[in-house]
This record gives structure tokens, sequence and C-alpha cells, in this order.
């Protein structure tokens, strides 16, 4: 019987950490877990980007080693997001301390990390932790952890924690003296609390709704983004708005017990000591997850991840307003449980309504452990001072974004007036063409050699036919100057010179041109026009030196460019030579050549 293939990790990590990167797979080796390492994998010769797609496809988890270096690696983000997309479990090990950039925050808001930033001998424990759970294909247990290196704003005041402190004490959680302070444990808990208080009051309560109405709102107008693509996200966030609805709906009957005096008083009835008690539990047991659910729902309205100009504008107000009513909510929720003491539940449904008088109501309250009235007007003007500070931050990046879409049109409006240039130009040449196609038969009967003409007249009608883009007319009358010139010594060679520039020409679509041959003062100045092409006929440099110089001077444009055929002695095409700054010849069939001298 063959054995399992042992699980393989994905290590992703900066360069400048790769001997750290290298001794951490070497320990998860010894762990019976196989790894796979860049250098190790990938040889020369090999396209880089291709390997790395191909590793994490043969991965079964991602191991991110988080470093300053790997916070602002683009290779490493690309890597995260691959993996996020794969829906590979993750396990960030932080190797130091340094701000974990938002975007970073984004991916890992979820996942069971590991700090390591004192050296990795001690935490090799919750590594295998989350590694079993892994290969035992579970999620791992969340245990408390410390925030990830990110620096937030929090949507609610500081004050509304000394709020929930106080209901906390009407329950009974803490037995504090009125004017007791709570420990630093305490308040970690009660902002726990409190967060869930404020996701419950979001889900019910005629509240109900704000995951479906935020994902309708995302599925049609979001991010767009740039780290992460937007079908990916909107799953995301459907997800995670299926999963804590859902949850909340059938608590009763599936997951927690949702206590039903507790669900009666969100809906409106009194609450009383024994639902108050019931509900102690029930948030212990919800709160890690809704708190989660609630960053991930904060940082997916967050305007700074979205990119989309046009959508923005609008996001910010919802943001906003999300601000405004969380801290109400938050407010509010702790209030509740103070009903029973203040008697006047209406008075705090009645402040709840209007969220901006919330914190000045609720000042003018005797919050028990805060009984000094101006201590309690003291941090609730802090509070209302900090929404104030953060619908002004909205406000300059709605004005920055504003000043961005007037720098983008006064960018585009040159841009545009070319465009116009162009199409006019276009179409005068289509005009033009239109009118040279209808005199082509009268040009045609013009330019037919007679047998009396002098060749110096031949020749100068061969050159207004092909001036007028009319090559094929032209080679047919060149069979005619041999049948009228028979003794001339040049006139093969030219008619073969003549016929090769024809079929060039309707080859590149040129609609002009001219032939030359013979010294500098053979040249037909008159014929050329910038953007002409010449052929140059072997052993003759027409376009060299003083004729060149002369052939700009004569076309009146001192950078004219100009394109020619050089042909060998037979007639036939040797290369293509480009002049000038131009690739493309520039076409000019108002100046029709009505005869050469």
């Amino acid at each position: 019987m063959s054995e399992s293939k042992p699980m393989r990790l994905f290590i992703s990590y900066s360069s400048k950490s790769g001997e750290a990167a290298r001794s951490f797979a070497d320990k998860l080796r010894t762990l019976g877990y196989d790894t796979w390492l860049a250098p190790e994998e990938i040889h020369g010769g090999q396209d880089f980007a291709e390997q790395i797609m191909e590793g994490l496809d043969q991965c079964h988890g991602f191991v991110l080693l988080l470093t300053a270096e790997a916070n602002e690696s683009p290779h490493v983000k690309s890597e995260l997001n691959q993996a996020f997309g794969r829906k590979m479990p993750i396990l960030p090990v932080l190797l130091e301390e340094f701000e974990l950039s938002r975007s970073y925050v984004y991916y890992l808001s979820h996942a069971q990390w590991v700090d390591a930033s004192n050296g990795a001998d001690g935490c090799w424990d919750e590594v295998t932790t989350v590694l079993d759970a892994w290969r035992a294909g579970r999620t791992p247990t969340r245990t408390v952890q410390p925030p990830l290196p990110f620096k937030r704003v929090r949507a609610w005041p500081k004050v509304a924690a000394g709020v929930a402190v106080a209901g906390l004490l009407a329950l009974g959680v803490w037995k504090l003296a009125p004017n007791d302070a709570p420990s630093p444990e305490d308040e970690n808990q009660v902002r726990r609390v409190a967060s869930h208080m404020l996701f419950m009051l979001v889900c019910w309560d005629q509240q109900f709704g704000s995951f479906e109405r935020y994902t309708e709102y995302l599925e049609g107008k979001v991010i767009s983004g740039s780290d992460y693509p937007m079908d990916m996200q909107i799953k995301e966030l459907e997800g995670q708005a299926a999963h804590v609805a859902g949850e909340m709906q059938n608590t009763g009957a599936k997951i927690h017990p949702f206590p039903e005096g507790l669900l009666a008083w969100i809906q409106g009835s009194p609450l009383n000591a024994a639902d108050a008690d019931a509900f102690v539990p029930f948030a212990s047991t919800m709160t890690e997850e809704l708190v989660n659910n609630v960053g991930f729902l904060r940082n997916c309205v967050d305007p700074r991840f979205v990119m989309s100009p046009a959508n923005k504008r609008e996001l910010l107000v919802q943001y906003r307003k999300w601000n405004r009513e969380s801290a109400a909510m938050a407010w509010y929720g702790a209030a509740e449980f103070l009903a029973p003491l203040n008697q006047d539940t209406e008075g705090f449904r009645k402040a709840f309504r209007e969220p901006l008088s919330t914190c000045a109501y609720l000042a003018s309250l005797n919050l028990l452990w805060l009984d000094d009235q101006a201590e309690c007007e003291r941090l609730a003007k802090s509070a209302e001072e900090r929404m104030n500070r953060i619908m002004n931050e909205m406000a300059a990046l709605v004005g920055e974004e504003q000043a961005n879409l007037s720098r983008q049109e006064d960018a585009m409006l040159p841009l545009l007036q070319k465009a116009e240039e162009v199409e006019q130009m276009e179409k005068q040449l289509a005009e033009l063409e239109a009118m040279l196609a209808e005199q082509e038969p009268a040009i045609r009967a013009d330019c037919t050699l007679l047998p009396d003409d002098d060749p110096g007249i031949m020749w100068g009608k061969i050159i207004r036919l092909m001036a007028c883009g009319m090559h094929a007319d032209a080679s047919l009358q060149m069979d005619r100057f041999l049948e009228f010139n028979p003794d001339s010594t040049s006139a093969p060679r030219v008619v073969k010179a003549v016929k090769a520039y024809a079929t060039e020409a309707a080859k590149t679509g040129m609609r002009h041109g001219a032939v030359v041959w013979g010294t500098e003062n053979d040249v037909v100045h008159s014929v050329l026009r910038p953007g002409d092409i010449v052929v140059e006929l072997n052993g003759e440099q027409v376009l060299g030196g003083a004729s060149y110089v002369a052939i700009k001077q004569k076309s009146g444009a001192e950078n004219s460019d100009f394109r020619y055929l050089r042909l060998d002695s037979n007639g036939l095409l040797m290369e293509h030579v480009d002049k000038g700054n131009s690739n493309e010849p520039r076409i000019s069939i108002t100046d029709i050549v009505e005869q050469m001298d």
C-alpha cells in the first residue's frame, strides 16, 4: 500500500530574506512537509512567472514570510494574490515588526497568522497547529491574537467602549465601584463585545440586510483594482454576507441558540435581567467571528480600496453615512442595556434616529463608572470631533478626486484636438482621392504616349501618371515608350525601374512618387515633395550628400522625409531605405506633376 504524499507548501518571501526562508523550509521538511522554494525549483533559462504559476498549482498551502521588504515587493504581492484567488489556505508568519500595507491587510484579514518577530524557535507550536488543521481539512481555531501591524482608523469613538463597559456593569459582567476604570483586559473585552453589538444591530431590527445592500451596491459599481480581480472581490463579499446573514437567521436551530428574550428586545420589547444574562455566553461565542466580518465589511467600503474614480464619490457618501450610523448604533446598543436604570428607552430610540445628537444626548446621562458630568461631556465632544474629522477627510478625498479628474480632462484635450485634426485630414484626403478618381479618365487620355511625342514629353506624361498614383497606366505607357524609341540605350533599364516601383507601390498603397536616375544634375527636383517615394538606380547616389540637401531645399521643407526604393541595374528591388524621421511617407496627392524637364 503506497504512502500518501506529504502536504506541499509554497514559501513566499522577499529575496532579502532568502536565508530565513531556507531555514524555515528545512524545519518544515523535518516535520514531514514538502516545500516549494523558487531558487530550488526555477533554473536558468526557464520562464520565471510560468514556473511560479506551476509551483502554486502543485502546492496545497501558502506560507507567507512577512518582512518590511516583502511588504514592498510586487512579486510577493503577486504570489499572494494568486494564492488568494486559488482559495489556498494562507499562513502569514511575521518575521519582524513593521507597518503592514492596506492591501496586505485586505488579503490577510481572515488568516490565522503567527508572530515570529522574536525568533522562529518559539512559534513552531502555533505553526504546526495551523498546518495540522490544514492537513486534516479543517479551518484552524482562532485564538485571540494581537492586531496585524497596521494602523487603522476606527469608525466609532473610544467613548463607545466606555458606554459598553457601563452596559456590562449593568449585566454583572464586571463588578466595579462607581469611580473604578476598567482594566486593560476588560477594555479589550468591551471593545469586542461592543463591536458585536454594533454588528448585531446592523443585521437586525430594521437594519438587517446591510450586507445584502452593500453586496448589491458593490456588485454593480465597485472596486476596480488592482491587486484583486473584481469578480473575486464580489464573490468573497457575497460569501461573507451569505455566511453571516445565514448564521444570524439560523442561530436558534443550528449554530448558537439565540436568546428569545434578547431577540424580542432587539425588536422593541423591554430587556429583563435573565435575557441580559443569556446574552453574555452568546456574545462570547460569536464575537470573534462577527468582529472579523465587521472589519471585512469596513475594509470593503473604505474608499482607499476603491480605485475607480467614477465610483469613488458615491461610495464616499456611503462611507460617511456608515461611520456616523455605526458610532450611533454602538452608543444605542450600550444604552439599551442601561435602559432599566435610566428609564428612558424611548429617549434613546429618539436620539438614535438623529445620529449626530446621540453622543450629546448620552453625555447628559450619569453612567455609573463615569459619574463626572464634565468627563462625560468631554468624551462625547471628543467623539463628535473625531467623526467630523473623518467626514472632513472624506470630503478632502472627494475634492482631490475631482481635481484629478479635471487634470485628466485637461491632459486629454490636446489628444482629442489632435484626433479631430487627423479625422479632418483623413476626410480631406478622401475628398482629394475621390476628386482624383473622377479625373483619372481625363489624365489617362492626356498622358497616352503618341508616336510623334518628343521623348521628354513622353517622360513627363509617365511621371504625371506616377504622381497621380496611376502606376499600372505608367507601366503600360513605358511599354509604348520602348515601342516608340527602340534605339534608346537607357530606356530598357528605366522601364524595369518604373515597373518595379509600380509593383512595390501597389503593395504599400502609395499613391504617388517619382523615378530618378543619373547624376545629381539629372534629378528632377520639381517632381519631389515631402514624403515622396524616390526610386534610385544602382550606382547613382541620388539622395546622398548635396543632392539630398538640394531636394529638401527644393521641396521647401528643411526637415522633409523621403523614402526610396533601391533597384539594381536590372531594375529589380534591392531594399527599402528610410530617410528622415518618419517610417511612413506622407501623401501629398494635391501636387500633380504636369511634366518633367
